[in-house]
Protein backbone atom coordinates (compact mmCIF):
# COMPACT_ATOMS: atom_id res chain seq x y z
CA UNK A 1 0.00 0.00 0.00
CA UNK A 2 1.02 3.61 -1.04
CA UNK A 3 2.62 5.88 1.69
CA UNK A 4 0.76 9.22 1.52
CA UNK A 5 4.48 10.23 1.83
CA UNK A 6 4.79 8.63 -1.83
CA UNK A 7 1.92 10.04 -3.02
CA UNK A 8 3.45 13.30 -2.02
CA UNK A 9 6.42 13.33 -3.80
CA UNK A 10 4.96 11.94 -7.03
CA UNK A 11 2.92 15.09 -7.07
CA UNK A 12 6.22 17.39 -6.28
CA UNK A 13 7.51 15.80 -9.09
CA UNK A 14 4.78 16.82 -11.09
CA UNK A 15 4.91 20.17 -10.16
CA UNK A 16 8.54 20.59 -11.45
CA UNK A 17 8.16 19.69 -14.57
CA UNK A 18 5.71 22.49 -14.90
CA UNK A 19 2.55 20.38 -14.77
CA UNK A 20 0.01 22.91 -14.36
CA UNK A 21 -3.65 22.89 -14.04
CA UNK A 22 -6.07 25.07 -14.76
CA UNK A 23 -8.58 24.71 -11.70
CA UNK A 24 -8.16 25.33 -8.12
CA UNK A 25 -6.84 22.22 -5.79
CA UNK A 26 -8.83 22.49 -1.64
CA UNK A 27 -7.26 20.91 0.95
CA UNK A 28 -9.06 20.30 3.96
CA UNK A 29 -8.77 17.82 6.84
CA UNK A 30 -6.77 15.96 4.09
CA UNK A 31 -5.11 16.18 0.33
CA UNK A 32 -7.37 17.22 -2.44
CA UNK A 33 -6.68 17.26 -6.06
CA UNK A 34 -8.92 17.98 -9.38
CA UNK A 35 -8.71 18.96 -12.84
CA UNK A 36 -12.16 20.84 -12.43
CA UNK A 37 -12.19 24.40 -13.41
CA UNK A 38 -12.11 26.13 -10.24
CA UNK A 39 -15.46 27.69 -11.19
CA UNK A 40 -17.20 24.63 -10.74
CA UNK A 41 -15.37 23.20 -8.51
CA UNK A 42 -15.66 25.94 -5.86
CA UNK A 43 -19.88 25.09 -6.13
CA UNK A 44 -19.42 21.47 -5.99
CA UNK A 45 -17.49 21.30 -2.78
CA UNK A 46 -18.82 21.60 0.35
CA UNK A 47 -18.01 23.36 2.61
CA UNK A 48 -16.34 26.24 0.05
CA UNK A 49 -12.69 25.57 -0.25
CA UNK A 50 -9.94 27.74 0.70
CA UNK A 51 -8.54 29.67 -2.05
CA UNK A 52 -4.77 30.04 -1.62
CA UNK A 53 -2.47 31.73 -4.40
CA UNK A 54 -0.36 29.35 -6.74
CA UNK A 55 2.42 28.33 -4.00
CA UNK A 56 5.46 26.35 -3.71
CA UNK A 57 5.42 22.91 -1.32
CA UNK A 58 8.55 23.04 1.29
CA UNK A 59 9.26 20.69 3.79
CA UNK A 60 10.50 22.09 6.87
CA UNK A 61 11.64 19.30 9.83
CA UNK A 62 8.86 17.13 8.76
CA UNK A 63 6.40 19.65 7.88
CA UNK A 64 5.34 20.98 4.79
CA UNK A 65 4.59 24.74 3.61
CA UNK A 66 2.47 25.81 0.26
CA UNK A 67 4.46 28.99 -0.64
CA UNK A 68 2.99 31.41 -3.44
CA UNK A 69 3.77 30.73 -7.14
CA UNK A 70 1.89 33.07 -8.44
CA UNK A 71 -0.76 35.53 -8.38
CA UNK A 72 -3.09 34.57 -11.20
CA UNK A 73 -4.69 31.19 -9.42
CA UNK A 74 -3.33 28.55 -6.69
CA UNK A 75 -3.03 24.82 -7.57
CA UNK A 76 -3.95 23.40 -4.26
CA UNK A 77 -3.76 24.20 -0.21
CA UNK A 78 -2.28 22.12 2.91
CA UNK A 79 -4.03 22.67 5.81
CA UNK A 80 -1.01 20.89 7.71
CA UNK A 81 -1.25 20.41 11.17
CA UNK A 82 1.73 22.60 11.72
CA UNK A 83 -1.23 25.51 11.20
CA UNK A 84 -2.87 26.73 14.24
CA UNK A 85 -5.93 27.25 11.69
CA UNK A 86 -6.21 24.07 10.80
CA UNK A 87 -6.31 23.04 14.55
CA UNK A 88 -9.06 26.01 14.73
CA UNK A 89 -10.62 23.80 12.62
CA UNK A 90 -10.27 20.52 14.13
CA UNK A 91 -11.87 23.02 16.98
CA UNK A 92 -14.77 23.50 14.73
CA UNK A 93 -15.24 19.91 13.23
CA UNK A 94 -15.45 18.82 17.32
CA UNK A 95 -17.92 21.55 18.62
CA UNK A 96 -19.92 20.30 15.17
CA UNK A 97 -19.42 16.46 16.31
CA UNK A 98 -20.67 17.77 19.76
CA UNK A 99 -23.64 19.39 18.64
CA UNK A 100 -24.04 15.97 16.51
CA UNK A 101 -23.32 13.37 19.56
CA UNK A 102 -25.44 15.33 22.62
CA UNK A 103 -22.93 17.84 23.71
CA UNK A 104 -24.33 20.45 26.34
CA UNK A 105 -26.30 19.42 29.23
CA UNK A 106 -28.39 15.77 29.60
CA UNK A 107 -32.18 15.97 30.14
CA UNK A 108 -33.12 12.36 31.55
CA UNK A 109 -36.72 11.31 29.68
CA UNK A 110 -39.22 11.54 32.43
CA UNK A 111 -40.01 9.30 34.68
CA UNK A 112 -42.63 6.81 33.83
CA UNK A 113 -46.01 7.75 35.69
CA UNK A 114 -46.43 6.10 38.79
CA UNK A 115 -49.25 3.04 38.55
CA UNK A 116 -52.78 3.58 39.76
CA UNK A 117 -53.64 2.98 43.16
CA UNK A 118 -55.34 -0.67 43.41
CA UNK A 119 -58.80 -0.13 44.28
CA UNK A 120 -59.84 0.00 47.72
CA UNK A 121 -61.44 -3.48 48.25
CA UNK A 122 -65.07 -3.62 48.87
CA UNK A 123 -66.99 -6.64 50.74
CA UNK A 124 -69.36 -8.08 48.71
CA UNK A 125 -72.71 -6.81 50.34
CA UNK A 126 -73.98 -9.63 52.47
CA UNK A 127 -77.73 -9.68 53.02
CA UNK A 128 -78.63 -8.18 56.02
CA UNK A 129 -80.94 -10.63 58.21
CA UNK A 130 -83.87 -9.23 59.45
CA UNK A 131 -84.10 -9.59 63.49
CA UNK A 132 -86.89 -11.69 64.79
CA UNK A 133 -90.39 -10.37 65.57
CA UNK A 134 -91.33 -10.73 68.76
CA UNK A 135 -94.52 -10.79 70.28
CA UNK A 136 -96.25 -8.93 73.83
CA UNK A 137 -98.46 -11.86 74.85
CA UNK A 138 -100.81 -10.88 78.05
CA UNK A 139 -99.91 -12.38 81.26
CA UNK A 140 -103.05 -13.73 82.03
CA UNK A 141 -106.57 -14.61 80.03
CA UNK A 142 -109.90 -16.02 80.42
CA UNK A 143 -109.97 -19.16 78.47
CA UNK A 144 -113.04 -21.37 78.69
CA UNK A 145 -115.39 -22.31 81.45
CA UNK A 146 -115.12 -24.99 84.27
CA UNK A 147 -117.96 -26.68 85.80
CA UNK A 148 -118.62 -28.23 89.23
CA UNK A 149 -120.21 -28.65 92.56
CA UNK A 150 -123.26 -26.77 91.15
CA UNK A 151 -121.75 -23.90 89.58
CA UNK A 152 -120.06 -22.73 86.47
CA UNK A 153 -116.93 -20.37 86.35
CA UNK A 154 -114.68 -18.79 83.74
CA UNK A 155 -111.19 -20.22 83.78
CA UNK A 156 -107.98 -17.88 84.09
CA UNK A 157 -105.05 -18.95 82.19
CA UNK A 158 -101.18 -17.87 83.00
CA UNK A 159 -98.67 -17.34 80.18
CA UNK A 160 -96.14 -19.62 80.45
CA UNK A 161 -95.43 -23.56 80.43
CA UNK A 162 -94.00 -25.66 82.27
CA UNK A 163 -93.81 -28.80 79.39
CA UNK A 164 -91.51 -26.86 77.24
CA UNK A 165 -89.71 -24.58 79.78
CA UNK A 166 -88.51 -21.13 79.72
CA UNK A 167 -85.92 -21.15 76.93
CA UNK A 168 -87.85 -21.97 74.10
CA UNK A 169 -90.90 -19.09 75.07
CA UNK A 170 -89.00 -16.74 73.92
CA UNK A 171 -92.02 -14.26 72.48
CA UNK A 172 -91.82 -14.75 68.77
CA UNK A 173 -94.80 -16.83 68.90
CA UNK A 174 -97.62 -14.68 68.29
CA UNK A 175 -100.72 -15.57 70.66
CA UNK A 176 -104.27 -13.60 69.57
CA UNK A 177 -107.76 -14.30 71.26
CA UNK A 178 -110.98 -13.60 70.25
CA UNK A 179 -114.49 -14.46 71.89
CA UNK A 180 -114.06 -17.93 71.44
CA UNK A 181 -110.91 -18.89 69.57
CA UNK A 182 -107.06 -18.48 71.13
CA UNK A 183 -104.45 -19.06 68.42
CA UNK A 184 -100.49 -19.82 67.91
CA UNK A 185 -98.93 -18.17 65.29
CA UNK A 186 -95.21 -19.90 65.80
CA UNK A 187 -92.16 -17.60 63.41
CA UNK A 188 -91.51 -18.97 59.71
CA UNK A 189 -88.01 -19.83 58.42
CA UNK A 190 -86.94 -20.72 63.13
CA UNK A 191 -83.78 -21.78 62.96
CA UNK A 192 -84.00 -22.76 66.35
CA UNK A 193 -87.58 -24.44 68.37
CA UNK A 194 -89.62 -21.46 69.39
CA UNK A 195 -93.07 -22.32 71.51
CA UNK A 196 -95.46 -20.24 73.79
CA UNK A 197 -98.15 -21.58 75.84
CA UNK A 198 -100.89 -20.89 79.06
CA UNK A 199 -101.69 -22.84 81.98
CA UNK A 200 -104.15 -22.62 85.04
CA UNK A 201 -102.82 -23.47 88.02
CA UNK A 202 -102.94 -26.59 89.83
CA UNK A 203 -106.64 -28.74 90.52
CA UNK A 204 -107.76 -31.64 91.80
CA UNK A 205 -108.07 -33.48 88.79
CA UNK A 206 -109.19 -36.93 90.36
CA UNK A 207 -112.51 -37.87 88.69
CA UNK A 208 -112.57 -34.94 86.19
CA UNK A 209 -113.12 -34.18 82.34
CA UNK A 210 -111.11 -31.27 80.69
CA UNK A 211 -111.91 -31.00 76.84
CA UNK A 212 -110.58 -28.70 74.15
CA UNK A 213 -111.76 -28.03 70.25
CA UNK A 214 -108.49 -28.21 68.56
CA UNK A 215 -107.35 -27.32 64.67
CA UNK A 216 -104.30 -27.90 64.83
CA UNK A 217 -101.62 -26.77 61.91
CA UNK A 218 -100.61 -27.85 58.90
CA UNK A 219 -97.70 -26.84 58.57
CA UNK A 220 -95.34 -29.01 61.09
CA UNK A 221 -95.63 -27.64 64.35
CA UNK A 222 -96.41 -28.65 67.46
CA UNK A 223 -99.94 -28.19 69.12
CA UNK A 224 -100.42 -29.79 72.63
CA UNK A 225 -103.18 -30.24 75.29
CA UNK A 226 -101.13 -31.17 77.95
CA UNK A 227 -101.60 -32.56 82.45
CA UNK A 228 -98.74 -31.75 84.65
CA UNK A 229 -98.53 -33.43 87.89
CA UNK A 230 -96.87 -31.91 91.01
CA UNK A 231 -94.70 -29.19 91.21
CA UNK A 232 -91.71 -30.93 88.95
CA UNK A 233 -92.32 -31.71 84.85
CA UNK A 234 -90.17 -34.80 85.20
CA UNK A 235 -92.02 -36.44 87.44
CA UNK A 236 -95.23 -37.26 85.51
CA UNK A 237 -97.01 -35.40 82.67
CA UNK A 238 -99.81 -36.80 79.92
CA UNK A 239 -100.33 -35.31 76.71
CA UNK A 240 -101.90 -34.82 73.42
CA UNK A 241 -99.65 -33.70 70.44
CA UNK A 242 -100.33 -32.63 66.78
CA UNK A 243 -97.56 -33.00 64.59
CA UNK A 244 -96.81 -33.69 61.08
CA UNK A 245 -100.62 -35.33 60.35
CA UNK A 246 -99.62 -37.33 63.32
CA UNK A 247 -101.95 -37.28 66.50
CA UNK A 248 -99.78 -38.33 69.15
CA UNK A 249 -100.67 -39.84 72.65
CA UNK A 250 -97.05 -39.45 75.23
CA UNK A 251 -96.95 -40.06 78.73
CA UNK A 252 -93.62 -39.68 81.21
CA UNK A 253 -93.48 -41.00 84.27
CA UNK A 254 -91.00 -41.61 86.74
CA UNK A 255 -88.48 -40.54 83.88
CA UNK A 256 -90.07 -42.90 81.35
CA UNK A 257 -91.50 -41.58 78.19
CA UNK A 258 -93.97 -43.76 76.30
CA UNK A 259 -95.93 -42.58 73.07
CA UNK A 260 -98.43 -43.92 70.54
CA UNK A 261 -100.13 -42.50 67.78
CA UNK A 262 -102.36 -42.34 64.96
CA UNK A 263 -102.66 -40.57 61.46
CA UNK A 264 -104.33 -37.35 62.08
CA UNK A 265 -107.85 -36.33 60.96
CA UNK A 266 -109.03 -32.52 61.78
CA UNK A 267 -112.63 -33.88 61.28
CA UNK A 268 -112.59 -36.97 63.23
CA UNK A 269 -110.17 -35.76 65.78
CA UNK A 270 -111.81 -31.62 66.41
CA UNK A 271 -112.16 -32.55 70.10
CA UNK A 272 -109.79 -33.92 72.57
CA UNK A 273 -110.50 -34.78 76.01
CA UNK A 274 -108.70 -36.69 79.05
CA UNK A 275 -110.96 -38.56 81.02
CA UNK A 276 -109.99 -39.92 84.85
CA UNK A 277 -112.33 -42.87 86.20
CA UNK A 278 -111.69 -42.79 89.74
CA UNK A 279 -112.81 -45.62 90.40
CA UNK A 280 -110.54 -48.22 87.85
CA UNK A 281 -107.88 -45.36 88.33
CA UNK A 282 -107.81 -45.31 84.61
CA UNK A 283 -106.83 -41.80 82.58
CA UNK A 284 -108.33 -41.87 78.78
CA UNK A 285 -107.32 -40.43 75.81
CA UNK A 286 -110.53 -39.38 73.94
CA UNK A 287 -111.70 -37.53 70.36
CA UNK A 288 -114.51 -36.85 68.79
CA UNK A 289 -116.18 -35.38 65.60
CA UNK A 290 -117.91 -32.44 65.23
CA UNK A 291 -121.19 -33.48 66.99
CA UNK A 292 -119.92 -37.05 67.30
CA UNK A 293 -119.22 -39.16 70.19
CA UNK A 294 -116.35 -39.42 72.08
CA UNK A 295 -113.67 -42.68 71.54
CA UNK A 296 -111.33 -43.91 73.32
CA UNK A 297 -108.06 -43.58 71.96
CA UNK A 298 -105.36 -44.45 74.48
CA UNK A 299 -105.45 -45.09 78.01
CA UNK A 300 -103.12 -45.94 81.09
CA UNK A 301 -103.09 -46.34 85.01
CA UNK A 302 -101.62 -43.41 86.29
CA UNK A 303 -98.66 -43.74 88.63
CA UNK A 304 -99.25 -40.75 90.58
CA UNK A 305 -102.40 -39.36 92.17
CA UNK A 306 -104.07 -36.26 90.06
CA UNK A 307 -104.93 -34.17 93.09
CA UNK A 308 -102.34 -31.31 92.13
CA UNK A 309 -102.56 -31.15 88.23
CA UNK A 310 -102.21 -28.08 85.91
CA UNK A 311 -103.52 -28.36 82.52
CA UNK A 312 -101.20 -26.47 79.45
CA UNK A 313 -102.28 -25.48 75.70
CA UNK A 314 -99.36 -24.95 73.80
CA UNK A 315 -98.25 -24.70 70.10
CA UNK A 316 -95.26 -23.81 68.37
CA UNK A 317 -92.47 -24.93 65.89
CA UNK A 318 -89.01 -26.62 65.61
CA UNK A 319 -85.99 -25.53 63.42
CA UNK A 320 -86.27 -25.37 59.81
CA UNK A 321 -89.92 -25.09 59.21
CA UNK A 322 -90.79 -22.49 56.05
CA UNK A 323 -94.49 -22.06 57.85
CA UNK A 324 -95.22 -23.63 60.41
CA UNK A 325 -99.00 -22.71 60.15
CA UNK A 326 -101.55 -21.68 63.06
CA UNK A 327 -102.56 -23.80 66.02
CA UNK A 328 -105.86 -22.75 67.68
CA UNK A 329 -107.85 -23.66 69.98
CA UNK A 330 -111.45 -23.51 71.30
CA UNK A 331 -114.35 -24.63 73.12
CA UNK A 332 -112.58 -25.35 76.53
CA UNK A 333 -114.36 -26.53 79.74
CA UNK A 334 -113.03 -28.43 82.44
CA UNK A 335 -115.46 -30.71 84.58
CA UNK A 336 -114.66 -31.72 88.07
CA UNK A 337 -115.74 -34.35 90.47
CA UNK A 338 -114.64 -32.48 93.40
CA UNK A 339 -114.38 -28.36 93.82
Amino acid sequence: MKTWRESLARLLRRLRRGARLSGRVALGAGLATGGVPAEKASASLSPPAIVAPKSRLSRYAKKFVLRPLARDGSLFQLASHGSHASHASHASHASHASHYSGGGSYSPPPAPSPPPPPAEYQAPDVPQIAPPMVFESPAALVFGTMRGAGHTAPVTWTKGSRLFGGTLLDRQTQVTQDATHLTFRPPANAQEPHFSGYHVEALDLTGAMASVGVQPSIGGSLTSFALIIGTNPDEAWYAFTAENDTLVFISKENGVLARTSIPLDGAVHRFWRFRHDPVSNVLFWETRSMGGAWQVRHALTPQVPLTSTELDLSAGTLAGLGDPGVATFDTFGLRLAKH
